[in-house]
């Protein structure tokens, strides 16, 4: 991670995401610690049948995966429930782009922030294909370890970049 290579990977994730990203302020059940202890809570459901078949032919026509459909519309969902205009999302990407590791055994993964920019009134088509984007140049710097990109963009609290995460197993 000393290299110019991987110094240019974390200049540009310096690039791709804005200082100032505001915490997500989401109504809930239960009053928020006053210090972050990183407890977060897990909501694990399946699509029903047709609604994920609906969900890929929608992703087919836009030329996306059903992953990028799902998570553009979780963006959206942040939106509404916190009206904040920029929101990070924490995806898991495996990182085994080189041959020498495709047989190594262990897990190579690494949670990377997706961007979902509400600055202008953007339809939904928009914000999908702004995930797209955002999921893309993630993919091409993906070397660079969270704990890295955490450093790099987090403000002096030290809280973490990320307030939510989404992950997808298609069926």
């Amino acid at each position: 991670l000393s290299t110019d290579k991987a110094q240019k990977k974390k200049d540009a994730w310096e690039e791709a995401i804005p200082p100032g990203i505001e915490m997500l302020e989401i109504a809930s059940d239960f009053p928020r610690p006053k210090v972050n202890n990183l407890a977060g809570k897990s909501k694990y459901f399946e699509l029903e049948a047709n609604l994920a078949t609906e969900v890929k032919n929608f992703a087919k026509r836009y030329s996306v995966n059903s992953f990028t459909v799902l998570l553009a519309a979780f963006s959206i969902f942040l939106n509404r429930l916190s009206n904040k205009k920029k929101i990070l999302i924490g995806v898991p990407l495996t990182n085994r782009r080189k041959v020498e590791f495709s047989q190594t055994f262990g897990c190579f993964v690494n949670i990377l922030p997706v961007l979902a920019d509400f600055q202008n009134e953007v339809t939904g088509d928009e914000i999908l294909l702004q995930i797209r984007q955002s999921l893309l140049k993630a993919h091409t710097k993906q070397e660079v370890p969270f704990l890295i990109i955490n450093d790099l963009l987090r403000d002096n609290s030290g809280d973490s970049i990320l307030q939510a995460g989404f992950t997808f197993q298609p069926p």
